[in-house]
């Protein structure tokens, strides 16, 4: 059948069309032509009749208004007239039909993919009613960070507007109340009621109540926990103020003092992650407000809690008891082992010469026979022999009265005596034994000061360091100094660790100290810093 026919043929059929796949029949040509003026039905859509196939609904006859005006609402003559004036030029739009097909374009694509921050790890990609699902379950919460492809920019999940409805309703509502000194406080969450519960704002027997409901004592509240060690510590005079919560512990109103410069203005909480942070000491100073009184970050209500403080106050005590003096250890006297003997060596024995018997002479007495004529044969009297030459003398310094001399010719001979194997390994057996009690007793070490070859480094951060302090950097410039080194510090810490940093090595553990606890709480630990770098190098023999 040819679709380019005359009116009263196509009003003549019944009409089918598709709209987002699916079809739609049947009904009238005058029906189809409404849809067509409405916007809700375009040129490239498909069109069939009963007996016919399917084909573009532009190369039905007409169907479509023709010349560049919009499609009206409402057809009026003109119109009319527009519509059976033939055409080529394309059908604008009207808004009804642009709406359609941007939402038809928006069912077709993909729907997007979201990233989300849970406990700093990003998580991922997940879909809009993923995100809703996990903000009811309590998996995600109103201030947790989100962004919309790998490419978007993080921001709260409450801040979004497709999810800022169910993130509200899921928020905890402010309907706790409490009286703490005869002051009503509220209302607040639960999580600030149990927190001033922990730093001892909160005491077991105040009074709680939940929204008009009736006054309790706290320790009755199901759900809301006391630990013992709060209970123990915290004075029941209470005449300091609670711990700030909700919006008062975000308002910038709180100053502290390092090193005898003023920062600030901070939030509490701001204040009290530097506490934990380690960047403010308990014996620093805080304060509220420009006009506020200075005290001690310990004595801040509701900055410290009980456990910290009770065993910082304990530590001081220990500290402060006198220490009893370990007697010093004597160093072991060094006795020298007396050289071994000299070995004897017998003079050679001169056999007696024969001697021409002598011609008759006068008798005369005989001597007394001598030992060294004797002979195995009996105790009859030989001959005498010729005199045994004595063994030397042992060597004897010559006394004058100009003063001492040396004999060379002696101590040559002492030298021989110790070209003797048995002298050789004594003097050998001697030396070992010194050098043992020199690596044992003094402190000797072989391979150098542990330490002494990353000194430099280490030292150059410390002077970068008191440079800043010496020209009251701002928090900035820390933050800076922090971020250049933090990488080596990690790096320097994990060497000094493995290569057994210890009071034995201390210069190795002061610098373990400096990478570890000093340089990445500063200017807090500046003090500690410095006095830890001079005892080093004084170590190390430098200035």
């Amino acid at each position: 059948m040819d679709f380019r026919q005359t009116g009263n043929d196509n009003m003549a059929q019944d009409w089918f069309y598709k709209l987002l796949g699916e079809e739609t029949g049947p009904l009238t040509f005058r029906a189809l032509r409404e849809l067509a003026a409405d916007g809700h039905l375009a040129a490239d859509d498909e069109v069939r009749t009963s007996t016919s196939s399917w084909k573009r609904a532009d190369a039905v006859a007409e169907l479509f208004a023709a010349g560049e005006v919009e499609e009206p609402e409402l057809a009026t003559d003109y119109d009319l007239d527009m519509l059976l004036t033939p055409s080529s030029a394309p059908v604008k739009l009207s808004e009804k039909r642009r709406a359609l097909q941007a939402a038809q374009a928006a069912a077709a694509a993909p729907p997007p993919e979201w990233f989300y921050k849970l406990l700093g790890q990003e998580m991922g990609p997940v879909t809009p009613d993923e995100v809703q699902e996990q903000l009811r379950s309590g998996s995600l919460q109103g201030t947790d960070l989100i962004r919309r492809g790998r490419t978007g920019s993080w921001q709260p999940i409450e801040a979004v507007a497709e999810f800022a409805v169910v993130a509200q309703s899921m928020k905890p509502q402010p309907e706790w109340y409490c009286r703490v000194l005869g002051q009503e406080l509220g209302p607040m969450t639960f999580d600030e009621l149990q927190g001033m519960a922990n730093f001892g704002s909160l005491n077991a027997d105040d009074q709680v109540r939940h929204g008009a409901a009736g006054w309790a004592r706290a320790d009755r509240t199901r759900g809301l926990k006391f630990s013992q060690a709060v209970a123990v510590t915290v004075s029941h005079d209470r005449t300091a103020t609670y711990a700030p919560f909700g919006q008062d512990a975000k308002r910038k109103e709180w100053y502290y003092e390092i090193l005898g410069q003023e920062m600030g203005p901070i939030s509490f909480e701001e204040l009290a992650q530097a506490v934990t942070q380690g960047t403010l000491q308990l014996e620093d100073k805080a304060r509220k407000g420009k006009a506020g009184g200075w005290s001690l970050v310990i004595d801040v209500p509701g900055l410290v809690n009980s456990e910290t403080r009770a065993a910082h106050i304990a530590a001081k005590i220990e500290a402060s008891r006198p220490k009893p003096v370990a007697p010093k250890p004597e160093a072991p006297r060094f006795v020298a082992p007396s050289p071994p003997p000299p070995p004897v060596v017998a003079a050679p024995i001169t056999p007696p010469t024969p001697v021409a018997p002598a011609p008759p002479v006068m008798p005369r007495p005989v001597p007394a026979p001598s030992m060294t004529g004797m002979n195995s044969g009996g105790l009859g009297a030989m001959p005498p022999s010729r005199p045994v030459a004595p063994p030397p003398p042992a060597f004897k310094p010559s006394k004058r009265s100009g003063g001492s001399s040396i004999d060379l010719s002696g101590m040559l001979g002492g030298l021989s005596e110790l070209a003797n194997p048995k002298a050789i390994g004594a003097v050998l057996v001697l030396a070992l034994a010194m050098g043992i009690l020199a690596v044992t007793q003094f402190g000797i070490r072989l391979g150098g000061i542990k330490g002494k070859a990353d000194y430099p480094e280490v030292r150059q951060m410390y002077e970068e360091a008191k440079q800043l302090a010496d020209k009251k950097a701002s928090p900035a410039e820390w933050a800076t100094f922090k971020g250049k080194h933090e990488k080596r510090w990690a790096e320097l810490r994990t060497k000094f660790e493995s290569e057994g940093a210890g009071s034995e090595h201390r210069v190795l553990q002061i610098l373990l100290f400096a990478v570890k606890d000093n340089l990445p709480n500063l200017p807090a630990r500046m003090p500690k810093l410095e006095s830890e770098m001079k005892e080093a190098a004084s170590k190390l023999g430098e200035k």
